[in-house]
């Protein structure tokens, strides 16, 4: 069996330095992955996009950026709040299936330094110790607790646990799985 996998993450990060948020989202603001979404494709980017597939083994897929994408999109604090699209490069994990090829669980570890954005300034505030601090949390990590079918064929809700800059928070955003 080959399969792909495709998460779009919509997370909450605050600045530390101003307490204003960057990226909006996070447990309490349920339509914040909605917004991702459409604030993505509204940019041309497809809100989960896999590239490639991987081989599945006992109901398990391996999933990393050969087969999987993890994004964000937030809106800038500022006289021009145009959305900043930006996502990790470096990640690995397993999403389990059960027997009808549905997703089951995802666990992925994330290397926190390799994040990106449309705009390198971004790019090296986000790693800055008053956002993510990516020399002393070097990793971030995203555990499933809870996963839901979407509203079209192959796209689920998925909620569980991201732990960023040390600090862990439920999440629930849109992805869509391939098999």
């Amino acid at each position: 069996m080959r399969a792909t996998l495709g998460l779009w993450i919509a997370c909450g990060l605050v600045c530390l330095g101003c307490g204003k948020p960057v990226i909006e989202g996070g447990p309490a603001n349920t339509s914040s992955t909605e917004t991702a979404s459409t604030t993505a494709a509204a940019d041309g980017e497809e809100a989960a996009a896999a590239t490639t597939s991987a081989s599945t083994a006992d109901g398990e897929l391996a999933i990393g950026p050969e087969n999987t994408k993890i994004g964000f999109v937030g809106t800038h604090v500022g006289a021009e709040p145009k959305p900043r699209t930006g996502g990790f490069e470096k990640f690995s994990g397993t999403a389990k299936l059960d027997a009808d090829g549905k997703i089951a669980s995802v666990v992925v570890d994330i290397a926190a330094d390799s994040l990106w954005t449309q705009h390198p300034p971004l790019t090296a505030h986000l790693n800055a110790p008053d956002f993510l601090d990516t020399r002393e949390y070097p990793t971030a990590k995203f555990e499933s607790t809870k996963i839901e079918p979407g509203a079209a064929d192959g796209e689920v809700t998925v909620t569980g646990d991201l732990t960023l800059h040390g600090v862990t928070k439920e999440i629930t955003f849109p992805a869509k799985l391939g098999v």
